[in-house]
């Protein structure tokens, strides 16, 4: 029977005339190994000597970003001003913001200094009496997401805080002196959201100079 593998086996001892019907153990081939490894020669170089100099024999002084030096006064405002918008971009509730700015310190944008007066800055943003209740958790909160006009532009507020009842805050962070491009702006962003079918209740802007100025348009 050739659709049993007992009956292959019969019929292939038979083909080679080795089939006996008082045998039970059949042995074919010679079981020793017939390769062989070859060993191969390879030229390589042990390290006998390790040279370790010292980092401050170097001159060499390590910063924490190329793009966060606050070194000049225009500069320093311009950069703390991009940290606070990297930093709040992080936050959505006031329990993000030491798991937000320690994120940002051990990865080496900020130093333990700044660390300090950016805590700061950023407790007076989440627990200001006009603007503690943006940063509950019973609202949806999208920091930094594309809106797309029906006019296929991508717009981007900085924070949008959305209600139960669907009504939206639109908040945007700017620093130095007030300028009408930013009320603007954040028409912009309404005009979007009320094509969404949104219900905006406020346009918030937020100025983070030596004062935190909010202003609503």
């Amino acid at each position: 029977n050739l659709t049993l593998f007992s009956g292959m086996f019969i019929n292939y001892l038979k083909h080679i005339e080795e089939w006996n019907d008082n045998t039970s153990f059949y042995e074919f081939g010679n079981s020793k190994k017939t390769s062989s490894v070859t060993e191969q020669n390879l030229n390589a170089v042990e390290q006998q000597v390790f040279i370790s100099t010292p980092q401050k024999d170097h001159n060499i002084k390590i910063i924490t970003n190329s793009g966060y030096l606050w070194d000049t006064t225009q500069k320093e405002a311009i950069e703390k001003g991009n940290l606070i918008h990297n930093i709040m971009s992080q936050i959505k509730t006031k329990i993000d913001v030491d798991i937000t700015l320690n994120n940002f310190l051990t990865s080496g944008i900020i130093n333990t200094l700044q660390l300090d007066e950016l805590r700061g800055v950023v407790f007076n943003i989440v627990e200001h009496s006009q603007l503690s209740s943006y940063f509950s958790s019973e609202n949806i909160i999208y920091n930094e997401k594309d809106i797309i006009t029906k006019q296929g532009f991508a717009l981007r507020p900085d924070r949008l805080v959305i209600s139960k009842n669907n009504e939206v805050v639109i908040i945007d962070y700017k620093t130095g002196n007030p300028d009408s491009k930013h009320a603007l702006q954040l028409e912009s962003y309404s005009n979007a959201l009320l094509d969404m079918n949104f219900i905006v209740a406020k346009k918030i802007l937020i100025y983070v100079n030596d004062t935190l100025e909010i202003k609503e348009v």
